[in-house]
């Protein structure tokens, strides 16, 4: 079922496959005076990488970065960056424009230079539940230097 694997979650997906379901993640640095945390993911996807990290950044101006610095094995192909949504999502490349209700968010993906956003719908056939409306945002990423990959993302509530 979609909504019980990797695939319908706000995370990394590695060479399309879910992650460990008995993997641990813990918090390895927390920063009060940055408003910032970096938990390690590596368990999770033991079997591509052998390190995962994601780092989430809260902004002065109320944004958010989220930082993933992957550091694959030999078997690496792939790396998805991705998050659900029910919102309107507008392209542009690098970025994308969220909307619902009159409010805006646009988040941008600043690394890897080279990636674009994509929309994948999220809505599934039964006997699944049917996800209505909702999409994945998500970035493919299938290019790395020495197996390693950055994805950076920032969201901010308007466009800069």
């Amino acid at each position: 079922y979609f909504r019980l694997n990797t695939h319908s979650h706000n995370t990394l997906v590695l060479n399309n496959d879910n992650q460990r379901a008995d993997a641990r993640a813990k918090i390895i640095e927390f920063d009060s005076n940055q408003v910032s945390a970096v938990v390690d993911l590596t368990e999770a996807y033991a079997f591509y990488a052998n390190s995962v990290q994601r780092k989430i950044k809260l902004t002065r101006d109320s944004g958010v970065i989220i930082s993933d610095k992957v550091e694959g094995n030999i078997t690496l192909k792939s790396v998805q960056w991705q998050m659900l949504t029910d919102t309107e999502v507008i392209l542009k490349g690098n970025k994308a424009t969220l909307l619902r209700d009159g409010k805006k968010m646009v988040a941008t993906l600043v690394k890897p230079s080279h990636a674009v956003f994509e929309v994948i719908s999220a809505e599934q056939a039964e006997p699944e539940m049917p996800n209505k409306g909702y999409k994945l945002l998500c970035s493919r990423i299938t290019k790395f230097d020495d197996l390693k990959c950055e994805i950076v993302v920032q969201f901010d509530s308007h466009d800069q």
